[in-house]
């Protein structure tokens, strides 16, 4: 290696106007094509040593070994994408969902929902299908029927459910339920979930009609929409009879009208019963007004008479 002295007397020795400034730029580039790679990275303590791809360029005055890297780090590796499925299991009896996520593949979600809402309701029970990294949003309209929408997150996920379920309801339906794929299980107490049927009917074609025979606590539609129609027919000497409402778990709202007609809509609450009588009258330019409700979860059979 050239001692500094030497390079220096050289300089001087050769000195001309003109051509010194080119001269040391040139020795510059020299000196710094000399040096090794790993002089572009900042050295940094290595207490074990120099690592892979490191050299030990110095000691630190504590006797710390300061290292300098000679060439890039390795990238990252690329982030590992986690899939997490789950499953919703249903059934036309059941006013909620029985849900298993959070698993890394698909098949296992679906069985076990199946298995829960299969126990818990006697059998009977289907699949919606299988989500993986997305949620799924459960909504209920006013005859007490499920209805479910799918999103990337729970938002558009209650949004879709919303969308398909409203139907011709005068008021949206309701969300009884979000599910991400991440979460592990969901499971109603099955004496809460399973429904209670209430239904109203009454004379055909009887253009002002006066009363509606009301049956409630029933197992099934059919069991609710039969009684109510058999009460109706007898009453009326055997004329044919319609229901004209049933619900699950919800109510079933007699009202009149201003304009002196009668008729009696399903809601699955008192409150969203009303809000629907208003709505729907509002829609046929009337005012109504909503008269005593009769709960589809408590057993019973009535006659309701408008004008009373």
């Amino acid at each position: 290696m050239v001692a500094p002295s030497e390079i220096l007397r050289a300089i001087f020795s050769h000195y001309q106007p003109g051509r010194f400034a080119a001269l040391v730029i040139a020795l510059l580039l020299a000196v710094f094509a000399g040096q090794p790679a790993y002089a572009q990275y900042e050295a940094h303590p290595c207490p074990g040593g120099p690592g892979a791809g490191e050299v030990q360029v110095a000691v630190a005055h504590d006797g710390m070994p300061l290292c300098r890297r000679t060439e890039p780090a390795a990238p990252p590796p690329p982030p590992r994408i986690y899939n997490l499925f789950g499953s919703i299991a249903w059934h036309p009896d059941a006013d909620d969902v029985w849900m298993s996520g959070n698993w890394d593949g698909p098949i296992s979600g679906q069985e076990e929902a199946l298995a829960a809402c299969n126990a818990a309701m006697g059998g009977g029970c289907s699949s919606i299908g299988e989500w993986q990294n997305s949620s799924m949003a459960i909504a209920r309209d006013w005859n007490g029927n499920l209805w479910k929408g799918w999103g990337a997150n729970g938002g558009t996920a209650r949004k879709e459910a919303l969308n398909v379920c409203r139907q011709d309801q005068p008021i949206p339906c309701e969300i009884i339920g979000t599910f991400s794929s991440g979460k592990r299980r969901h499971a109603p107490d099955p004496a809460l979930a399973r429904k209670r049927y209430g239904a109203g009917a009454w004379p055909e074609g009887q253009a002002l009609r006066s009363a509606a025979w009301i049956a409630t606590g029933r197992a099934s539609q059919r069991e609710a929409t039969d009684a109510a129609v058999a009460a109706c027919q007898q009453a009326n000497g055997g004329k044919p009879c319609v229901y004209a409402a049933v619900t699950g778990n919800g109510v079933v709202q007699p009202f009149i009208a201003e304009a002196g007609w009668k008729s009696f809509l399903p809601g699955t609450s008192a409150k969203r019963a009303a809000e629907t009588v208003k709505a729907y009258c509002s829609q046929k330019r009337t005012k109504c007004t909503v008269q005593k409700s009769y709960d589809s979860r408590i057993r019973g059979d009535f006659v309701h008479r408008f004008d009373q």
